[in-house]
């Protein structure tokens, strides 16, 4: 009989057909009328891929380590057929569905695409490496034992790299990526850069982040260029010089950059415009929103994070706030003053474990809540205004609650620390005032807190929905009174001439949506129109 397969190549039968000696390492193997052990012999010890002859009218196929493997030994296997008998039409349809997804096909692809260099050996690693990367997480983390056990509990097959080969992976990744992203850069007509000096939460040093948007077809697609360390003061030149390096380092011309988008602070602002011209450069209007609305709270030494010489950050669960016995003893405005009775009830019921525990049983017991559902109080953050916003709201949802628990601990002293003093109606009455009176800044803040979307068209309109729904506001406290007026005015200095800056108002001219009746300087909008037309 002939022999079909090209394993026989390889093997030679002895002992009366019943063994077979491999002509590469002369090991003897167990031959019972099926060549599939001879196949994994070759694959696992010779790495030998071996190409064998399918039934008639079939195309050639290669029986490899990448998961594809298809041979007429595997269907052997299953039917026990002789392959030199002609097969029925019936037999080939069988055989092909074998050899497209065998179960011994499967087992060998399995096994071979997770050794090393593998088709999934490398999806896990890449897997592994966004991981790291995406979730900020460090590198000694495959290396950890508890994440062994999950990584091999998962997949036995995998092995896991070690720190130093997994550091080797990324920083290839990362230039394979570079040059990707730099081909991409050198091909877009137009590039817009986004700018923010930020301190690192530990170090505590500065950094410069540049970040580049451009389009690919219709999509808007976002790299971070780089977070140059900021070893000098952050003045106009020292600023100037770093965005040139990182320019020069992605060979971006300037005369592509259609815009540069900085916060509000007096150095960034001028190191921009010297880099890009004056008619490039845009203030971050959610930059200019979050200082209004830290201004008008009370927080009047607000500064854009460009211009703040420390950083400032979230409070731990476990830590007094200082800053309010601090703004108590430099004696705060009537509105501060009220914002510091309610951060003094959050900070209780944060560090009371009676006070927490009694809040989420009648969050359960009158408002349907469970164990994971309960809401909690939030605390306020200096650095951000919205999230002033976001503690009245929660404490105005929960006040009721919030009340009772007070006076029960007052009542019991079941808790060390002493309770705070409960609001009077009169105070919950203004503080839904200035929640209210808010709620327009925040509303505002979201709709151009955006990543994927161009928002620049939306500002004109924005801001004047903000002063109109601020102006519409009747209070009926001195507090939201106050509260109102210094609103408008910090709106009014804030965005004077946001009209007359051409990229807003063409933008906003452009937008089928909003057009010429988005604007509330009527008089000025045919020269505006006349200077759009000029100008694209």
């Amino acid at each position: 009989m002939g022999k079909q397969s090209a394993v026989w190549n390889y093997f030679s039968k002895i002992e009366g057909g019943k063994k077979v000696k491999c002509s590469v390492c002369s090991e003897h193997l167990t031959y019972k009328n099926t060549t599939s052990n001879l196949l994994l012999h070759l694959v696992n010890k010779h790495k030998i891929n071996v190409q064998v002859l399918p039934a008639k009218g079939g195309k050639r196929k290669r029986f490899s380590e990448e998961g594809k493997q298809a041979n007429t030994e595997s269907a052997e296997s299953d039917t026990g057929e002789d392959p030199d008998d002609p097969p029925s039409q019936e037999d080939q349809a069988k055989r092909r569905k074998s050899y497209e997804g065998g179960p011994l096909d499967r087992c060998i692809s399995n096994q071979t695409s997770f050794s090393e260099g593998g088709s999934r050996d490398k999806d896990c690693t890449n897997a592994l490496m966004f991981m790291i990367v995406k979730d900020n997480l460090p590198l000694s983390t495959p290396e950890k034992p508890g994440f062994r056990v999950f990584t091999k509990t998962l997949q036995p097959l995998y092995h896991v790299p070690s720190e130093p080969t997994l550091t080797k992976c990324i920083e290839a990744k990362y230039l394979r990526l570079k040059l990707y992203v730099g081909d991409l850069i050198a091909k877009a007509q137009h590039i817009t850069l986004t700018m923010d000096l930020w301190t690192h939460k530990y170090t505590m040093r500065s950094h410069l982040g540049v970040t580049a948007h451009l389009t690919i077809g219709s999509k808007i697609r976002s790299f971070e260029l780089g977070a140059r360390l900021m070893e000098e003061r952050k003045t106009e030149q020292n600023i100037s010089a770093a965005i040139r390096k990182i320019c020069e380092e992605w060979q971006i011309d300037s005369n592509k950059v259609r815009a540069c988008v900085t916060d509000g602070g007096a150095n960034i602002r001028a190191a921009a415009r010297a880099e890009f011209g004056d008619s490039k450069h845009i203030v971050c209007v959610c930059h200019r929103l979050n200082l209004i609305g830290q201004k008008a709270i009370g927080n009047m030494n607000a500064k854009p994070p460009s211009e703040q010489e420390a950083a400032q950050h979230d409070l731990p669960e476990d830590e007094e706030d200082l800053d309010v016995e601090g703004e108590e003893e430099a004696g705060a405005d009537p509105l501060r003053a009220l914002i510091i009775k309610v951060k003094k009830t959050v900070r209780f019921f944060r560090q009371s474990e009676v006070a927490r525990a009694r809040l989420d049983e009648l969050q359960k017991a009158e408002r349907g809540k469970t164990e994971s559902s309960c809401l909690k109080l939030i605390q306020e953050v200096k650095t951000r205004w919205n999230s002033c916003y976001d503690m009245l709201e929660r404490y105005l949802l929960l006040a009721p609650l919030v009340n009772r628990v007070i006076l029960e601990l007052q009542r019991s002293r079941a808790s060390k620390a002493r309770p705070p003093q409960i609001m009077t109606a009169e105070e919950e009455d203004t503080l839904k005032e200035v929640k209210d009176l808010l709620s327009p800044l925040a509303r505002a803040t979201l709709e151009l807190s955006t990543e994927k979307n161009v928002t620049l068209s939306k500002c004109i309109p924005v801001v004047r929905n903000l002063r109109n729904d601020i102006e519409k506001f009747q209070p009926t406290t001195g507090i939201s009174f106050n509260l109102k007026e210094n609103l408008i005015k910090l709106i009014n200095n804030s965005f004077a001439g946001i009209e007359g800056m051409r990229m807003f108002a063409i933008s906003t001219l452009l937008d089928p949506r909003f057009k010429k009746f988005a604007f509330f300087q009527d008089q000025s909008a045919p020269r505006r129109i006349a200077n759009a037309v000029s100008w694209a």
